[in-house]
């Protein structure tokens, strides 16, 4: 069974799809920009279904950002901040991540 990627942040919808698929990751995505920054609704639902949240910090909003914190932390989901915007660090992330919880 694939774990499951939330990364919120960027625009690369697709591109985070198929670099997920290369490392059998089901990756859920959200933009987190303002003007779709979304409902405290949509994030849960979408933490909700993540195994690990990913953050990019250069590519969402505060707002975005403080909430998806907060509804990670009520439902112990774990939340990892990457620095950058791509797709490549967002991943390599999570799988540390991942690769930590196997060990």
């Amino acid at each position: 069974m694939a774990n499951t990627l939330l990364v919120v942040g960027g625009n690369q919808d697709k591109t985070f799809k198929k670099m997920g698929d290369r490392f059998e990751l089901k990756v859920l995505h959200h933009p987190g920009e303002s003007k779709k920054s979304g409902n405290k609704k949509e994030y849960q639902t979408l933490i909700n279904k993540a195994d690990c949240v990913v953050v990019l910090k250069g590519a969402i909003n505060r707002k975005s950002m403080i909430m998806v914190k907060e509804i990670c932390k009520e439902q112990n989901k774990t939340i990892v901040y990457h620095q950058g915007r791509g797709v490549t660090g967002a991943i390599q992330s999570s799988l540390a991540y991942f690769e930590g919880l196997s060990a």
